[in-house]
């Protein structure tokens, strides 16, 4: 009912009736006065109008109630530098988030090396805090790319664990940044929030190899199923390393049968559904197999 209520308010604003519009969310702040939506929708619909006062009002408690969002804080800015038209285009469309999403990309694209676009962030807040809406809305492709660069970052590790701790967020995509942590930065503990449970976790500090990259890959798949998986992993490892393949290029195919030695099978049925979760063919995955003779010592179902 509260979000026909708001439905109602956005078809007033879209005909040009915002007095009325705040009439009807008024009565809805009357419920419910913590509801994030309709305190957005009150800050964007006092702005439209010009009232100010009345917008910072809504603005200031919905920052004490939300005080990470960054919606909120975006539009407590425009609220600030009483920009009435975005606010309205807000209140009548909702966030553009492809704009913002562009914008990110280009900045990314215009600093190019990591290095520098931490150095570029520290300059600019408004980006800082675009960057930072990622983490907080569903991601899509392009967003878990732009966060699995930026988690190789070491200076950006505080914000990678956040990420990681997030309750909400899309499981893959905190695999794929765990992975790119993992493998690119220097400390390698980690807590993650996975299916209810608050664990941390201690990998092991390999030498840079196409084997410690599939050791880590292999980590961030079975950190979300498990706890109890550490020595059998490095001594999946230590099997792969030990073994005839020197010369492997693929860390996705070394992952995949590091994660079956290491008991991926009890959560799998076949060497080929490991193979899938790391995506990769299961020819290539037995030709490594054969190729470091580890059909010697495992069986591969």
């Amino acid at each position: 009912e509260e979000g026909l209520v708001v439905k109602v308010a956005v078809c007033m604003m879209n005909i040009g009736d915002a007095p009325n519009a705040e009439k009807y969310l008024s009565k809805l702040m009357d419920i419910n006065y913590y509801d994030r939506t309709t305190l957005m929708s009150m800050i964007a619909v006092c702005g439209a109008q010009n009232k100010f006062d009345d917008a910072k009002k809504y603005a200031v408690s919905a920052h004490k109630l939300f005080p990470e969002d960054v919606e909120i804080r975006h539009m407590a800015t425009l609220v600030r530098n009483r920009d009435a038209e975005t606010l309205a285009k807000i209140m009548s469309k909702g966030f553009d988030g492809k704009k913002w999403l562009k914008e990110i990309e280009s900045f990314m694209v215009e600093h190019s090396a990591l290095s520098k676009i931490e150095n570029a962030l520290k300059k600019d807040e408004e980006m800082a805090q675009k960057i930072k809406w990622l983490e907080q809305t569903y991601p899509s492709r392009q967003q878990i790319e732009i966060l699995s660069f930026l988690a190789k970052s070491d200076n950006r590790r505080d914000e990678t664990q956040r990420i990681l701790l997030l309750p909400d967020f899309d499981l893959q995509a905190k695999k794929m940044i765990l992975k790119s942590m993992l493998i690119s930065t220097k400390r390698k503990d980690f807590s993650l929030f996975t299916c209810g449970f608050l664990r941390k976790y201690k990998p092991k500090k390999l030498e840079p190899s196409v084997f410690a990259d599939a050791y880590y890959t292999a980590y961030a798949t079975m950190a979300f199923v498990g706890s109890k998986f550490d020595k059998n992993l490095y001594e999946a490892y230590e099997a792969v390393v030990g073994s005839d393949a020197k010369d492997a290029t693929d860390a996705n195919v070394v992952a995949a049968v590091m994660f079956y030695i290491a008991g991926g099978v009890n959560l799998i049925k076949s060497k080929k559904d490991s193979a899938e979760i790391f995506g990769v063919s299961e020819d290539d995955f037995m030709q490594f197999v054969y190729k470091s003779g580890l059909e010697k010592n495992y069986e591969f179902k």
